[in-house]
């Protein structure tokens, strides 16, 4: 049991290596805006202590080894043995070889800081981290999620830790504002960036609102606003002391959401009048009145405190049928039917399904795919309703909120998920395939074959059903069940009678092992992606799609792709603004087992296009006629009768204006249409 726990928090705490562990050069500042609710699934009265005053966490020996005093007493221990442990890893290779090769490119992204006068504000440290990370961690992460922990290997999952934290230092750029107010962050790579500001006397966020996310050679101005640090005490009802909550703070211009905890007790708030609560999730919804601060800067301000009472609460539950696991997709949705201004006149002439076509509806706060949680509804009658996969309902009920707490349960009934079959996934080996998996339904009518999505419910031993909507009672046709899962697809053709077990079995994967040459110094840095499309599939701008696998280019070039045995088209895809525009492709023929291949980067150009016609033609369209490539179309607006088209590899393609077209032959410095 200890060997158990230990492996957990230690593989828990190696993940926050990555993210949370490490700070940036200077921390993120903490008013960041409203957050979802998190449920730390703490107590509200806790002390660090055993009663007896000693500190819970077994002895130490001198040499950084802890005796176990018990499995609880000893979780906190063995999560700072092992930071201490990474930080020190980290700092014997801070200086090696792995860490002289900063990630840069020519990318840049400037702008300026100001406080709510328009005033410059000098010191603030900015920082930039691309959003890309290496390709061989994300996958072994995918991979390991699939597993549990008696089955990971904790020096894996630290070196994983230690080798992302690396990328992210030496990718990081950072930059300090002047006096004028101004920053400049220069050599990034071409990836969207992260962009974040700190100064330990501002709260300072982005004009856009939100986490800047942008590529280089963006302009990204922030607004600093002045805050000062609060001392807060939050007591539950009985009057002992909260261990942590959130916090929930408004001004007349701005508002937002802080984590607090007790051992940290003061918060960070904008200097003027603020109005301030508190909330707690667990082991019951509570909440504070709202009370009136004012926030000083320069000087101690004094404590707040605040008693947490009681909130209206409706909590639902989904309860399956024997056998039947809960499904990872539920989407939740209520409806008020009676009580409420301008709610229905009852519920017999509501149809539950119409739910789901709600357009604002009011989200649950969950963590759990079998529970909803509303917070502070209006009372009244409600119809709830719980839907699989975003669009099949699976269980509706009606539920009185009142004050207090309103528990509801949505029981699924076995008939009402209709025809089904039962679906057996075997892997190479013949055991079952764990992980999520997705089913269609191939029909051929006249010589036509069409495809339907199938939704799926997993049972308790690892099979599934998969449910037969819209399938007429005296349907027996013969059709063919296809699936994909992370190990790869696979066909095999049933009866669409209810009832019986189909067994579908994925042989051994075909593993690619790619390496792209020339890719440093591309200009792609971080947005290249490679992918396997199945032979006769459509290439092109939305490349994404299709069977086959799709995974980002590593910053050593590197990817490793995983699909079934067959005739592929292998592509790069250089993913920018939301678009993927092929700049690659090629055949690959992939047998079991790994293969590697090695492909070069092309080279990029960019075509400019003047109109020299009459009239004002408002864009232009290039279309890919180059068989290597394979077809694709691109749009781009005429401003001033010029326009440009960037990332095309060499190869042929076909400019139009209107009715005038013009074949032209990449690499070409301008191509004049009249």
């Amino acid at each position: 049991m200890v060997r158990i726990l230990f492996l957990a928090v230690a593989t828990f705490a190696a993940g926050l290596l990555a993210g949370s562990l490490f700070w940036p050069d200077a921390p993120p500042a903490r008013d960041s805006g409203a957050r979802t609710p998190r449920d730390d699934r703490r107590g509200f009265v806790g002390d660090t202590r055993t009663p007896g005053g000693a500190p819970r966490n077994g002895s130490d020996d001198g040499n950084g080894a802890r005796t176990p005093a018990d499995p609880g007493a000893n979780a906190d221990a063995s999560v700072r043995d092992l930071t201490r442990g990474a930080e020190a890893s980290l700092a014997r290779i801070g200086d090696s070889a792995q860490t002289q090769g900063v990630l840069s490119g020519n990318g840049k992204i400037a702008g300026t800081v100001r406080d709510s006068a328009g005033r410059p504000v000098a010191g603030v440290v900015v920082t930039a981290l691309p959003e890309a990370q290496p390709f061989d961690v994300t996958a072994d992460r995918r991979r390991a999620r699939a597993r549990g922990h008696k089955d990971r290997d904790l020096s894996r999952v630290a070196a994983e830790a230690i080798e992302l934290e690396l990328w992210r230092r030496n990718s990081r750029h950072t930059a300090r504002t002047g006096s004028d107010g101004r920053f400049a962050l220069d050599g990034l790579m071409d990836a969207r960036h992260n962009v974040t500001a700190f100064h330990n006397e501002y709260a300072i966020e982005p004009l856009a609102r939100g986490r800047a996310r942008v590529q280089p050679d963006a302009v990204v101005d922030f607004l600093a606003r002045r805050v000062a640090e609060v001392p807060v005490t939050i007591r539950l009802s009985e009057g002992a002391s909260a261990d942590h909550a959130w916090l929930v703070w408004r001004t007349e211009n701005d508002r937002g959401r802080e984590a607090w905890t007790q051992a940290h007790d003061k918060l960070r708030l904008p200097v003027g009048t603020v109005h301030i609560k508190a909330e707690v999730w667990t082991p019951a919804p509570l909440e504070s009145e709202e009370t009136e601060v004012v926030v000083r800067a320069g000087e101690p301000n004094a404590r707040v405190e605040l008693a947490l009472e009681g909130r209206r609460v409706l909590s639902v539950h989904l309860r399956m049928p024997p056998g039947l696991v809960q499904p990872r997709n539920v989407a939740y949705r209520l409806r008020l039917i009676q009580g409420g201004a301008g709610a229905g006149g009852g519920s017999d002439d509501l149809d539950p399904a119409s739910l789901l076509r709600d357009r604002a509806p009011k989200k649950p706060w969950s963590r759990d795919p079998g529970h909803a949680y509303w917070f502070d509804l209006e009372p009244g009658r409600y119809m709830i309703a719980a839907f699989a996969g975003g669009r099949r309902l699976l269980a509706h009920a009606e539920a009185e909120v009142k004050d207090g707490a309103t528990e509801v349960s949505l029981e699924v009934s076995a008939d009402d998920l209709g025809k089904s079959i039962a679906v057996r996934l075997l892997g190479p080996d013949g055991g079952p395939v764990p992980g999520r998996a997705g089913f269609r339904i191939l029909t051929t009518t006249k010589g036509r074959t069409r495809q339907h999505r199938a939704d799926a419910l997993q049972r308790d031993d690892g099979s599934w059903m998969v449910l037969l909507d819209g399938v007429p009672p005296g349907d027996t046709r013969e059709a063919t069940l296809r699936v994909t899962s992370q190990y790869g697809a696979a066909s095999e053709p049933f009866s669409m009678r209810a009832g019986g077990t189909v067994t579908i079995r994925l042989g051994k994967p075909a593993v690619v092992k790619l390496r792209v040459g020339g890719y440093a110094g591309s200009g792609v840095e971080g947005a290249l992606y490679a992918g396997l499309r199945a032979d006769g599939g459509r290439s092109g701008q939305g490349a994404r799609g299709g069977a086959g696998a799709w995974g980002p280019v590593g910053a050593d070039g590197t990817a490793e792709l995983r699909s079934q045995p067959g005739t592929y088209k292998l592509q790069l895809v250089v993913r920018r603004n939301n678009k993927n525009w092929v700049v690659l492709v090629q055949p690959a023929r992939l047998t079991a087992g790994d293969k590697e291949l090695t492909v070069q980067m092309p080279v990029l150009h960019t075509v400019r296009v003047r109109w020299a016609g009459g009239g004002k033609p408002r864009n232009v369209v290039l279309r890919c006629t180059d068989p290597i490539l394979g077809g694709f179309r691109r749009d781009a607006p005429l401003r001033g009768k010029k326009a440009s088209f960037a990332l095309l590899a060499a190869g042929q393609y076909e400019l139009r204006i209107g009715p005038k077209r013009k074949t032209v032959r990449v690499p070409t410095a301008e191509v004049v249409l009249e």
